[in-house]
């Protein structure tokens, strides 16, 4: 996995989420989540308003840790231009400025897309992340989607990004 630090100016995502939780029971819940996001209303309703059209940059963002406990809510969404109104039942996510790691997962196939996702939150959060000099600040996290996840190549990767301090 290829990784680099990067200073991120503030930005708003705005999209639909789903309450999740880090354990083994709630693996499913997120992938089942972006199955119903892409062939749902939802899609293409953001897209519509997104910069540039469809397919927007999208994002799946990891927020609203609850201390004590491995719940947290995930949402799907993209960067609404300035000036458009969120469509109905959307929520939003503020993405702080700041200084984060981003990863980039390896290439893997449509069919192992999912697990190479898993594996790229791994390789960041058990191996990077002890290692570096750095502790996450408890901030959203969020995973970015562009043209490398276009579901038409043959290979695909996604950035993961997470807010980090200096430990």
């Amino acid at each position: 996995m290829e990784t680099r630090i990067e200073q991120l100016p503030a930005f708003d995502v705005v999209g639909y989420g789903v309450d999740s939780r880090m354990d083994e029971a709630s693996r499913d819940i997120i992938p089942q989540f972006w199955q119903k996001y892409l062939g749902g209303a939802q899609r293409p309703a953001l897209n519509a308003l997104a910069e540039g059209g469809f397919p927007a940059v999208e994002y799946g963002v990891c927020c609203c840790f609850q201390p004590g406990s491995d719940a947290f809510r995930y949402v799907i969404g993209i960067r609404l231009p300035a000036g458009i109104k969120p469509p109905a039942g959307a929520e939003t996510v503020q993405i702080p400025a700041g200084e984060y790691v981003v990863g980039l997962t390896d290439p893997a196939s449509p069919d192992n897309f999912p697990m190479s996702i898993g594996q790229g939150w791994g390789e960041l959060m058990g191996n990077w992340l002890p290692k570096s000099g750095y502790v996450t600040t408890g901030g959203p996290q969020f995973e970015l989607y562009d043209e490398r996840s276009d579901p038409d190549r043959a290979k695909l990767q996604i950035e993961i990004w997470i807010p980090i301090r200096k430990a």
